[in-house]
C-alpha cells in the first residue's frame, strides 16, 4: 500500500508542477499582450493629440 501512495505522490507532483507553469506562461504572455498594446494605443494617442 505504501509503494503504491508513493507512486501515486510521484505521478501528482509533476501534474501539479506542469500546471503551474503553464499558468505562470499565460501570465507573462498576457502581460507582454497588455504591454504590446500599451505601447501601439500609447503611440496612436501621441500621434491624434
Amino acid at each position: 500500500m505504501n509503494e503504491n501512495d508513493d507512486t501515486k505522490l510521484l505521478y501528482k507532483i509533476p501534474i501539479i508542477i506542469y500546471i503551474l507553469t503553464a499558468i505562470v506562461f499565460l501570465l507573462i504572455f498576457c502581460i507582454c499582450i497588455i504591454l504590446v498594446l500599451f505601447l501601439v494605443f500609447g503611440q496612436q494617442l501621441i500621434y491624434i493629440l
